[in-house]
């Protein structure tokens, strides 16, 4: 891949076909793929930035988490042919064309971290985890938990003798960085490392089974895992960045850049705000 421009954004697209995703959601990226694409190409072409949207096959977990770690190891690659490189999720809709790469320093990993508990627990159910570990009673939790996977990063990091650890989790739909911050990641190199020890922290940790039965593979705990045990340089983007719409946020519209559509309403904002 030769290309006259030393910036790109790229996304990742495939249809998944196993239970990993609800029908909604697979649909509505399947229906809003073309406009979203449109988009995030629009945005590319305001910071001068090449623009790519790949498909993954490779197939190491559930179909959702291979996507996820996908989008890692194409990142360390295309850091090797561009100097300044930015990924974004297919749901993320540049909101405001603001240059990421103007805004930042890509010396470190870009990146937007979010609290397990705060958005595992207290945000879904209005609870820490004192509460629930009281009574125990919550019987939706499951493996896409924000606190759950802090818990599993967590607990990687105490096999590995980390004694001081925190609830704080990289969420890996906005990641930008240039040559030299991203191949400080390694995280290619370390896939099959970190999968046996995902495996062995399964079964050996200071976590109830109502928490660690949910532990699997999953690219945000692999990829927090090794910022911090590492001590990989990171700057933490302010939530206009990666500003998460879900079912419990009344959003300041005047403060977001990237709108990160998690419950997929996508048709909701394109009436609401014109943005395809």
């Amino acid at each position: 891949m030769m290309s006259g421009s030393s910036r790109v954004i790229f996304s990742v697209y495939k249809e998944v076909n196993d239970n990993s995703v609800t029908d909604y959601k697979k649909q509505q990226l399947k229906d809003y793929k073309d406009k979203l694409i449109k988009r995030q190409h629009d945005y590319a072409k305001f910071c001068g930035a090449d623009y790519f949207v790949y498909e993954n096959n490779n197939q190491i977990t559930d179909e959702y988490n291979s996507i996820q770690f996908f989008k890692i190891e194409q990142l360390e690659i295309l850091s090797k042919k561009y100097n300044e490189v930015l990924y974004l999720d297919l749901d993320i809709i540049p909101f405001k064309f603001v240059n990421f790469f103007k805004q930042h320093d890509l010396s470190k990993i870009c990146c937007y971290r979010q609290d397990g508990e705060e958005w595992g627990l207290r945000r879904y159910f209005s609870i820490t985890f004192k509460e629930w570990n009281m009574y125990k009673n919550l019987d939706s939790l499951d493996s896409q938990n924000w606190w759950v996977k802090s818990c599993s990063k967590n607990a990687m990091l105490l096999l590995d003798n980390h004694k001081e650890f925190n609830n704080m989790l990289v969420n890996t739909a906005v990641i930008g960085g240039n040559r030299e911050s991203i191949s400080k990641l390694k995280f290619k190199e370390n896939l099959n490392y970190m999968l046996d020890v995902i495996k062995e922290s399964k079964y050996d940790n200071i976590y109830p089974k109502e928490i660690h039965k949910f532990f699997i593979p999953n690219n945000e705990v692999f990829f927090s895992y090794l910022i911090e045990k590492n001590n990989v340089p990171i700057l933490e983007l302010n939530r206009e960045w990666n500003f998460i719409i879900d079912d419990f946020e009344t959003p300041d519209w005047k403060n977001i850049i990237f709108l990160h559509l998690i419950n997929k309403h996508f048709e909701k904002y394109e009436k609401k705000f014109n943005i395809f």
